[in-house]
C-alpha cells in the first residue's frame, strides 16, 4: 500500500522578500512554493497599512506548478513588501 502525505502551499523561505522599486518601474516579484500536490493556481494579493486588494490575474504567470511570477508596476509612492 502506497501512502502520501499531503503538504499545503507554503513559500519557500530563502526567496527576496523586499522589492526596492521606483514609480512607473515594473518590477518581477517570484514565489516559489513547496507543496504536495502542486498548486493548481496562485493568486497575489497587495497589502499595506492602507490597503488590500487582489492583484488581476492578468498581471503574474506560473512558470513552473511550483511557482508564480506577478509584474508590479507601481504608480504611486509606497511601501510594499511579501511574507
Amino acid at each position: 500500500m502506497e501512502q502520501f502525505i499531503y503538504n499545503k502551499p507554503i513559500c519557500r523561505p530563502d526567496q527576496k522578500k523586499i522589492y526596492g522599486v521606483a514609480r512607473n518601474e515594473a518590477a518581477e516579484i517570484s514565489c516559489e512554493v513547496d507543496a504536495f500536490p502542486p498548486p493548481e493556481n496562485f493568486k497575489w494579493s497587495f497589502n499595506n497599512t492602507a490597503e488590500t486588494f487582489d492583484m488581476p490575474q492578468s498581471g503574474f504567470r506560473a512558470h513552473s506548478a511550483q511557482g508564480s511570477t506577478l509584474t508590479y508596476t507601481p504608480v504611486k509612492k509606497q511601501i510594499i513588501a511579501h511574507n
